[in-house]
């Protein structure tokens, strides 16, 4: 279960950040791999195909190659080298569909 005790915001300009912090796991939950929920953090990016390449060419690795939402707007999930995942969007996708 995720807390709205600890809901953090950072806010840069039009871009907001938000952290939360976990309820202790009780014996009964699974593992945190396991529990679905936020797993990763999402950039939009207006240069998706070759920022999915740059992360591959850099030892990085390509979670889901790039794909469209049922709106229109294309994504993508990498990952680092230790495998913290992002997920990529193009919101200029959705405008020129």
């Amino acid at each position: 279960m995720w807390s709205r005790r600890f809901p953090w915001r950072f806010r840069a300009g039009s871009a907001v950040l938000k952290l939360l912090a976990r309820e202790p796991r009780t014996a009964s939950e699974p593992q945190d791999s396991d529990v679905p929920g936020i797993s990763y953090i999402t950039l939009y990016v207006d240069n998706l195909d070759e920022l999915v390449v740059d992360v591959a060419k850099g030892g990085g690795r390509v979670v889901r190659p790039v794909a469209v939402f049922e709106n229109g707007l294309r994504f993508a999930f990498v990952a680092d080298p230790e495998d913290n995942q992002l997920e990529l969007v193009d919101p200029s996708a959705r405008a020129a569909t």
